[in-house]
């Protein structure tokens, strides 16, 4: 198993984590575009929907 959760701005102050997506078994599940993802979209110079 590895589960990884980022601990961002706001976590800690309002006691608040959202979810956006995870993988299990290759099925992924949960809507949402994490940094990462966005990241690599605007170097690809790729538009993403939010």
């Amino acid at each position: 198993w590895n589960i990884y959760f980022l601990i961002k701005t706001g976590t800690l102050t309002r006691n608040c984590m959202e979810f956006f997506k995870c993988s299990i078994g290759g099925e992924i599940y949960g809507k949402g575009v994490t940094e990462v993802e966005r990241a690599a979209a605007q170097r690809n110079g790729v538009k993403i929907d939010e």
